[in-house]
């Protein structure tokens, strides 16, 4: 399968105002593990995830994802109409 070209596939970023609340300090109780080394030779060492939404055309849906730091390849995925904890496990 060939990668998805941005640029071909006529993709554009669109914001539609979301603020996220920014609370200036670090979260203490929650270890930097990772602690940006993204660099991962070994397999099931290191994973990186992230949580997006999604205009489906009525409504905004969210998508988690999980990438495996070793292969670069996309580990899991889930999709959601709630960013709730049922959508990362």
């Amino acid at each position: 399968m060939r990668p998805l070209n941005v640029r071909e596939s006529s993709l554009v970023s669109r914001q539609p105002g979301h603020r996220y609340k920014r609370t200036g300090q670090a979260r203490v109780d929650i270890p930097n593990i990772l602690d940006r080394q993204f660099d991962v030779n070994t397999p099931n060492k290191g994973w990186c995830g992230d949580v997006i939404y999604v205009w489906t055309s009525e409504q905004w849906s969210y998508l988690a994802i999980i990438i495996s730091l070793s292969a670069r390849r996309v580990f899991g995925r889930s999709l959601s109409e709630k960013p709730d904890g049922h959508l990362v496990i």
